[in-house]
C-alpha cells in the first residue's frame, strides 16, 4: 500500500486551534524551548503576531487525504539564516509524514533562497528521533549549547 501524497497549504486561522493539543502533548513540549504546555491565550497571541510575518516567514499546514497531518514553519534567524521546525499530528506519528514534511520544506527553501543562505534546525540534545529525521535528510551538526544542538541543511 502506498502512502498518500501530502499537500502543502498556507496555514489558516481555522486550523491554528487544532495545533494547540499537538503542541501541548507531553511527548512534544518536553523538546521545545518553552518546555511546558502553553495556554490557549498564549497560543492565540503567538499566532496572531506571527500572522503579520507570513510573507517572509511562512507557516504551512500539511494534509493527506484531506486529513490535517502536520505543520511546518520557517523563522528568520538573521539576514541570511532561516530556521525550520515541524509538528506532526500525534495520531499520525510513525507513518513517515515527518520525513515527507521536512523533505518538502527543504525543497521549498532551495526554491526560494539563494545559495549563500542557510537553513538550520534547533533540536533538543536528547531528542534522538528528531536528530535522526533531520540528519537523514541532509542536516549536519553545527553547534551545541547545554540543551540544544543546531544542525544546518546541506545544499549538496
Amino acid at each position: 500500500m502506498t502512502k498518500p501524497e501530502i499537500e502543502r497549504a498556507i496555514m489558516t486561522p481555522g486550523l491554528w486551534v487544532s495545533v494547540l493539543p499537538w503542541r501541548n502533548d507531553p511527548h512534544v513540549y518536553v523538546w521545545n524551548r518553552t518546555a511546558r504546555p502553553v495556554s490557549i491565550i498564549e497560543h492565540r497571541l503567538w499566532f496572531e503576531n506571527r500572522q503579520l510575518k507570513l510573507e517572509d516567514e511562512p507557516i504551512f499546514s500539511y494534509h493527506a487525504d484531506k486529513l490535517f497531518i502536520g505543520m511546518a514553519r520557517i523563522d528568520k534567524v538573521d539576514e541570511d539564516t532561516l530556521e525550520v521546525s515541524l509538528l506532526v499530528n500525534p495520531d499520525q506519528r510513525g507513518r513517515g509524514y515527518g520525513k515527507q514534511i521536512l523533505g518538502d520544506m527543504c525543497e521549498y527553501f532551495l526554491s526560494i533562497k539563494p545559495s549563500d543562505w542557510s537553513l538550520i534546525a534547533v533540536i533538543h540534545k536528547d531528542n534522538l528521533i528528531s536528530k535522526s529525521l533531520f540528519t537523514g535528510l541532509g542536516f549536519t551538526f553545527l553547534s551545541e549549547n547545554k540543551v540544544f544542538n543546531t544542525f544546518v541543511f546541506s545544499r549538496v
